[in-house]
């Protein structure tokens, strides 16, 4: 047995595995729609913090578009990674845009708590009426431990379904 021939055999074992990673988070990059980007997605917490540099990679590349960005970042931050990736998710939120909803729950699921600034905002932005995203908003918000502004959460109560008002009410009490 010789230990050193072992060894190599183990770091090629490594390198091939980690070119693998590479294939994989490519995979993601080249999908040819948003929806097979998130059935890519969706599945590639398997590879685990290995996967975190070539996520990187699309969160630090300007031509990324902002699915590809907030896929790279809900991935990153599913594996552990707590860097770039929680900025996108909350600039995400920021942006009131296609993904702003998932990216609040993916930071309430992980406790990210530098999300509930950003969640309480967007909880101020949106229609009182639109069901959907005011609970969404609101249970990331209290998921991650937020104050909502007692005006927000007034404007709310008096306007939104008489269920949503409830669970609002109910979730954030009034000062």
């Amino acid at each position: 047995m010789n230990i050193e021939d072992d060894v190599n055999r183990f770091e090629a074992d490594l390198d091939h595995a980690l070119n693998q990673v590479r294939d994989c988070v490519a995979w993601l990059r080249s999908a040819p729609t948003d929806d097979l980007r998130f059935l890519v997605a969706e599945r590639l917490p398997a590879l685990g913090s290995a996967a975190v540099p070539e996520l990187q990679r699309i969160l630090d590349d300007s031509t990324s578009s902002r699915g590809l960005r907030y896929l790279a970042a809900w991935v990153a931050v599913e594996v552990g990674d707590r860097g770039d990736s929680v900025s996108v998710l909350c600039s995400e939120v920021e942006a009131g845009a296609e993904w702003s909803l998932p990216a609040a729950n993916i930071l309430a699921k992980h406790r990210i708590l530098e999300g509930a600034r950003v969640v309480a905002e967007a909880l101020d932005r949106v229609d009182p009426r639109s069901d959907l995203e005011v609970m969404g908003y609101a249970t990331a918000l209290r998921d991650l431990g937020g104050k909502l502004p007692e005006s927000v959460r007034q404007r709310i109560v008096a306007e939104s379904s008489p269920w949503i008002a409830r669970a609002v009410a109910t979730d954030f009490p009034a000062d």
